[in-house]
């Protein structure tokens, strides 16, 4: 993902208890050796003149970050900071582009997951506006958000969505992708 070496310094501004900040965050730099700048809260003014302070290479974002940063008025020199490659998820198309450009980033990794899931899907070929590939056996399916139900056909299966429409991401539960670790087993 974030290509890190232990001459990279990560700008951490995410909460450590959550996954992003921790795992993505702190334990990419953990395992490669690169140093950390943690911020306790997000500053969309602090962000571009504590990037340059601490010589921070490496972002760990989340999707609203992005957007907050490119909302702020652009200044001259917005993409003369040393980032070079980030990593997150949830950064809308709209925005991806024009952040990479105004900041200077040459590398986004992006992934999408929910802790429960058993449906992972990740970016790590810095292709843009994408949150990548899966290796699992999924289908995107027509869903009814106004009676919250799944659109089924005549014949009662389930409707596959068209290409760039919205729908419900379905992945199939196998002994591999089982979510463990709640104290019911017969509710696993």
């Amino acid at each position: 993902g974030f290509k890190c070496t232990e001459q990279d310094r990560m700008y951490i501004c995410l909460p450590l208890y959550h996954g992003t900040g921790l795992m993505v965050g702190a334990g990419a730099a953990m395992v490669s050796g690169a140093s950390m700048f943690i911020r306790r809260k997000f500053s969309a003014s602090n962000f571009l003149p504590e990037v340059r302070e601490h010589g921070c290479t490496l972002l760990v974002y989340i999707g609203e970050l992005c957007r907050y940063l490119s909302n702020t008025e652009a200044q001259a020199g917005d993409d003369k900071n040393p980032l070079r490659s980030m990593m997150g998820n949830g950064m809308r198309p709209d925005v991806w582009l024009g952040f990479k450009k105004r900041f200077g980033i040459s590398r986004v990794a992006e992934f999408y997951g929910a802790s429960e899931g058993n449906v992972a899907f990740a970016n790590l070929m810095n292709r843009d506006c994408t949150v990548g590939m899966t290796s699992a056996e999924v289908a995107l399916v027509e869903y009814d958000v106004d009676n919250d139900e799944i659109v089924r056909d005549a014949a009662g299966r389930c409707v596959p969505v068209k290409a760039g429409e919205p729908g419900l991401l379905l992945g199939k539960i196998t002994e591999d992708t089982v979510f463990e670790g709640y104290t019911d087993p017969e509710a696993t």
